[in-house]
């Protein structure tokens, strides 16, 4: 280092140590900076023990460090190259030709995997084989002349495009490989045909030295390690026709059968070697060939009884059967040795692909089915524990089922640790995926936009309630709202049963938005599932969320707290009774609740009134005496009496009272008056409007709720009106005419 020979290190040389160990990017002027608080004898130079201490202190030198962090700077703000060369003639290494061929070769290699061993030791199919042989070697010639005229990637991920540097990358790595493997062999034999004709045995050994210069092609088999990513991709396209037809093929099976696969090419393999051998020595008179008069037999008999002394050896099974083709060479002469150390060198393969076998076989068994393991191990655990603690029959009862429901099909997961690995984009769309069924049944949630979706999904739990489970109780604090997936749900006051919601539906939003306490128990009366947020991811989800949404969420739950109260003081008051109205509609936008409304209109209506099928709006077109029926199971809200019948029919027909006795038709004419009148009173149409202008866009209720019926009864009416210039004649004579009509249209 000391350039000079004066013995100690002025800046520019210490500048040429630092050039030296790859830091050149600490300049003259940053070493004269900090070379004072090393140089102690103050003559700018570091002696030895000064440049121990400066090279020990490079990483905690705040000068040093500096240099490092604006170094590392400029290194990550140079441009780094892609691609390096773009000649014309090179192929792209990912070109959709360059993967066609590599399938195609890839076939190839397999056809070459199962004939060579059959074409080296069976002459006799060697000879018909030939012309594929050759064939095949001339295709791999090819792909050498490929090879050099393909880019390829290295290991820093640059596009390498030079064809100098393509044809020296591929000289260096497997060249004498495919050339040697590739040489067609077969055509030096100038006398081929004859070599295949002839009996001669004479001729046969002359021809001895170009067999086993044909064993070269063995070599073929290592081109096997250069087509992975080929066997990648062909796995992933077996994938995506999985999924795309629908096919489930188990991993455990595909495994076995590349296990057993390979178990088979195995023996095919040596099977032909130890015949080879036998053939190449002539097939001395101590061999298994001899003995067992192979030597004379059809080409398909030699192979099949090979093949069966090669398995027996690779699953070690007994060699006494039968003895013709497993038995032992007892002579001391030099062929009986060459047989025992080949058989002895299979016998050792063979051991350690058994012992393979045998693993990746227990492996596979362990690995099959990971959920279904792991499910059968927690329930194993939990009744050791239940069985420790001495929990009673109908607890453990009680345990074991929520476990069937939590995991239904019977397998485990750590979700939570398998969503985590994923990017957040991606585990929306998988936790949406699970979750959409949910979203189709609340129609709050369905009405959300994708951005809000996307927010709230993440934020979900799932909670498993069994029969007769509380999920909270009157008059306590909470911080949840909940959605119903499945089950039926009953919602109480002082132990008062006031309604029932099942799926679709969602509760605990009162306490969660407003923050009040729980204005009611709510306890499961079947197994139920649902999803449960939190207020603080309520909150998070809305922070972006368009202000109609939020005043919507604020509203229902606003009229869901005056339901409350009103069931509570026995008494509302005008606004209380719109807030009611409000909650009604949405619930009744769950399907369940619109099903239940169909079937009960259907079956109080009869055939009659629905002979042409028609339903206006899911609602019907006729009378519907069970309304206030309906509405006590559902809501156990209490209606009156003069309200339960309401006549609802096409905008093109008169309007009045169904058909009664005269002593009945004052009471019916009084309920349809009571219902008119209550849609054309200021209180109700102020209020609807008020309704109808928080409802814009998606949050208009459809005219499908039992509230939007009065509404259509008074458009209705005006729209009537209208039309008909009669309408104001006596309600007899207008029956008249409309049954009239009626009967003419069913004749």
């Amino acid at each position: 280092m000391d350039t000079n020979g004066d013995g100690q290190l002025d800046p520019e040389e210490l500048q040429h140590v630092f050039e030296a160990c790859g830091r050149g990017f600490i300049t003259v002027p940053v070493i004269a900076s900090f070379i004072d608080d090393f140089d102690h004898d103050g003559n700018g130079k570091l002696s030895f023990p000064e440049f121990l201490r400066v090279w020990n202190s490079t990483s905690t030198h705040p000068v040093l460090m500096q240099a490092m962090r604006e170094g590392v700077q400029e290194l990550a703000r140079a441009p780094k190259k892609t691609q390096i060369g773009d000649s014309r003639y090179v192929l792209h290494p990912y070109a959709p030709f360059n993967a066609e061929w590599e399938l195609y070769f890839t076939f190839l290699l397999a056809v070459t995997v199962i004939l060579l061993p059959i074409s080296l030791a069976f002459e006799q199919l060697g000879c018909r084989l030939r012309w594929i042989n050759l064939f095949i070697d001339l295709c791999f010639i090819a792909d050498i002349f490929k090879h050099f005229n393909t880019g390829f990637v290295d290991e820093e991920g640059v596009l390498i495009m030079d064809r100098r540097m393509v044809a020296w990358h591929y000289a260096k790595r497997c060249f004498i490989v495919d050339v040697v493997s590739s040489f067609p062999y077969d055509m030096f034999n100038f006398n081929f045909s004859l070599s295949c004709g002839s009996d001669d045995l004479a001729y046969a050994k002359a021809t001895r030295l170009l067999k086993l210069v044909r064993l070269f092609r063995i070599m073929k088999i290592f081109r096997l390690l250069r087509f992975s990513t080929t066997v990648t991709k062909m796995r992933s396209a077996l994938l995506h026709y999985e999924d795309k037809y629908h096919i489930s093929l188990p991993e455990s099976l595909i495994k076995m059968s590349q296990l057993f696969g390979l178990l088979l090419l195995g023996a095919h393999w040596i099977g032909c070697l130890q015949f080879m051998v036998a053939a190449e020595a002539g097939f001395p008179k101590d061999s298994w060939v001899k003995a067992t008069s192979l030597h004379d037999a059809p080409v398909g008999r030699q192979y099949i009884w090979s093949y069966y002394k090669a398995l027996s050896q690779m699953i070690l099974i007994g060699f006494e059967v039968p003895s013709a083709v497993n038995q032992r060479c007892d002579s001391v002469t030099e062929w009986c040795a060459i047989e025992h150390w080949l058989t002895l060198a299979c016998l050792y393969l063979g051991a350690i692909f058994y012992s393979l076998l045998i693993s990746n076989i227990s492996m596979i068994l362990l690995s099959s089915d990971v959920g279904a393991r792991n499910y059968r191990d927690k329930l194993q655990q939990i009744n050791e524990y239940m069985r420790s603690k001495g929990l009673p029959a109908a607890l453990r009862d009680k345990v074991k089922e929520y476990y069937l429901v939590q995991y239904a099909e019977g397998k485990m997961f750590d979700e939570e640790k398998i969503l985590c690995e994923l990017t957040p984009s991606l585990r929306n769309e998988v936790l949406y995926h699970n979750m959409r069924d949910l979203f189709a049944k609340v129609p709050l949630l369905a009405t959300f936009p994708p951005a809000l979706t996307k927010a709230i999904v993440s934020r979900l739990e799932v909670t498993v309630a069994l029969e007769g489970d509380a999920i909270f109780f009157e008059n306590a604090s909470g911080d949840r709202m909940y959605f119903i997936y499945t089950g039926v749900f009953d919602i109480s006051q002082a132990g008062v049963l006031i309604e029932s919601i099942a799926d679709g539906c969602y509760f605990g939003d009162c306490a969660v938005v407003i923050g009040c306490a729980r204005t009611a128990t709510v306890t499961s009366t079947t197994v139920s599932i649902s999803y449960a947020i939190t207020r603080n991811g309520l909150n998070a989800a809305l922070e972006r969320a368009p202000n109609e949404i939020l005043a919507y969420i604020q509203l229902v739950a606003r009229s869901r707290y005056e339901r409350m109260q009103h069931y509570r003081n026995q008494s509302a008051n005008a606004d209380s009774e719109e807030m009611m109205l409000l909650e009604d509609q949405e619930d009744f936008k769950t399907e369940i609740y619109r099903d239940a409304l169909r079937q009960h209109m259907e079956e109080e209506a009869g055939d009659d009134n629905f002979r042409d099928g028609e339903l206006v709006d899911g609602i019907g077109t006729t009378t519907t005496p069970a309304f206030s029926r309906f509405m006590s199971m559902f809501c156990k809200q209490p209606i009156p009496p003069a309200t339960n019948r309401i006549y609802i029919q096409r905008a093109d027909d008169d309007y009045d009272s169904p058909p009664r006795k005269d002593e009945a038709r004052s009471s019916s004419g009084s309920a349809h008056s009571q219902v008119l009148s209550a849609c054309s009173s200021p209180t109700h149409r102020h209020s609807r409007e008020r309704q109808r202008a928080s409802f814009i866009g998606k949050f208009k209720p459809p005219e499908t709720y039992v509230s939007e019926q009065i509404v259509r009864i008074r458009r209705l009416k005006r729209q009537a009106k209208s039309q008909h210039p009669d309408y104001r004649e006596p309600k007899r004579k207008v029956f008249q005419r409309t049954l009239k009509a009626r009967q003419t249209l069913r004749s």
